[in-house]
């Protein structure tokens, strides 16, 4: 398969683990406060990916791993904001300003001048985050400055993370990277604001293993995506998963669609394939992948 069309299916592969993922919070969420989520699927992440690491997990404390460490920081502190915008406004308000890192990311290649996306390709990106965010507008009204600030601080670590995931990826196995953010996340949640944590019935147990097992198949096919893909590219395709998070909605919870979020759907399902279409060149015309220093298979 050629890289970009790799990248595209491991992207894609990774919003639909995300939505999953996103629907099994919010099942959670009944049981435990989301900062007690987040801190559960770190667990579950570090207990699943440190056997299979072994002693290659070792790079995580030389200099080497400046970028995967950039990027798991980075990512801590995206969640951290989005958590604390969540606690003291609503989840609609922080998915609007979460949405807003695609275009930060475009903003950041530009002033980087690290593989800058072509004029269409990036009105076709801010297309898509615009809808992201419309989705979620008519409830984001009102808020205080200061979430306000926060959210977009938390957007702007969430493209930090992405453009050191694009370094990271490709010098670290995926399995590597994972770990890093797994192990930034559970060290950061338990100072997200929340209410009292609890300790979690079998099915609030169940659903965190959920949580973490989906969050690493996501996060592992979302490195591999950023080997083979720009930054700006593989960011903006992970807003697809609000595609599937609605047919979720609408199959197991039986949720209607409105006219602005079926127009907001059709402009990201719409910018997805013209991305395909626009970066559909010869395989030379994509970043030649790294050769891997640390762990080659995944």
């Amino acid at each position: 398969m050629r890289h970009g069309a790799r990248g595209f299916a491991f992207a894609l592969g990774s919003a639909l683990a995300f939505a999953l993922m996103g629907w099994c919070v919010r099942l959670a969420g009944d049981h435990m406060p989301p900062p007690e989520v987040a801190f559960g699927r770190g667990l579950v992440g570090c207990v699943v990916l440190l056997p299979l690491v072994g002693r290659r997990a070792m790079v995580l404390v030389t200099r080497r791993s400046l970028w995967l460490w950039v990027r798991s920081v980075a990512g801590a502190a995206a969640v951290l904001s989005f958590f604390w915008t969540v606690h003291e406004s609503s989840i609609a308000s922080s998915r609007a300003l979460t949405d807003l890192a695609p275009a930060f990311v475009v903003l950041l290649a530009w002033l980087t001048r690290t593989e800058p996306p072509r004029l269409r390709l990036c009105g076709v990106i801010l297309a898509m985050t615009a809808a992201a965010v419309l989705l979620n507008l008519d409830e984001s009204s009102g808020v205080s400055g200061l979430v306000l600030g926060v959210g977009l601080f938390g957007a702007l670590c969430a493209s930090i993370a992405y453009h050191a995931l694009r370094q990271a990826a490709q010098l670290f196995s995926s399995r590597l990277v994972v770990l890093g953010l797994a192990i930034a996340m559970t060290v950061a949640a338990p100072f997200a604001p929340s209410s009292r944590w609890v300790v979690p019935d079998a099915r609030g147990f169940a659903l965190l293993i959920a949580v973490g097992g989906l969050g690493i198949l996501g996060q592992i096919w979302m490195t591999r995506a950023y080997v083979d893909l720009s930054a700006a590219v593989a960011s903006a395709l992970g807003t697809t998963a609000l595609l599937w998070s609605v047919l979720i909605d609408v199959v197991f919870q039986g949720r209607p669609v409105t006219l602005q979020a079926g127009i907001a759907y059709a402009v990201i399902a719409v910018g997805a394939a013209s991305i395909q279409w626009i970066e559909r060149r010869p395989s030379d015309a994509y970043p030649a992948r790294t050769k891997r220093t640390v762990g080659a298979s995944a």
